[in-house]
C-alpha cells in the first residue's frame, strides 16, 4: 500500500482506476505527485537511408531466425 500522497511504482488496472478516482476527489494532489517526473521527448537523429538499411538488416535476421 502507498504512503499517503504518493503512487507505487508500478500498479495494475485496478490501481489505476482507484488513483484516477483519487485524483478527481482530490485526494492526491497531481503536482506533488508528478513533481519529480522526469519526462523526455525521444528525437530520431538517423537519417532515412540509415533507418531504412538497419530495418531491413533486422527484417531479415527475423525471417532467418524464424526459418531455421
Amino acid at each position: 500500500m502507498a504512503e499517503r500522497g504518493r503512487l507505487p511504482h508500478r500498479f495494475g488496472q485496478r490501481e489505476r482506476a482507484a488513483c484516477a478516482a483519487r485524483f478527481s476527489c482530490g485526494l492526491y494532489d497531481p503536482e506533488t505527485i508528478f513533481a519529480n517526473t522526469h519526462r523526455s521527448c525521444f528525437t530520431p537523429e538517423m537519417d532515412n537511408t540509415e533507418r531504412e538499411a538497419r530495418y531491413n538488416g533486422w527484417q531479415k535476421a527475423a525471417r532467418q531466425a524464424l526459418t531455421h
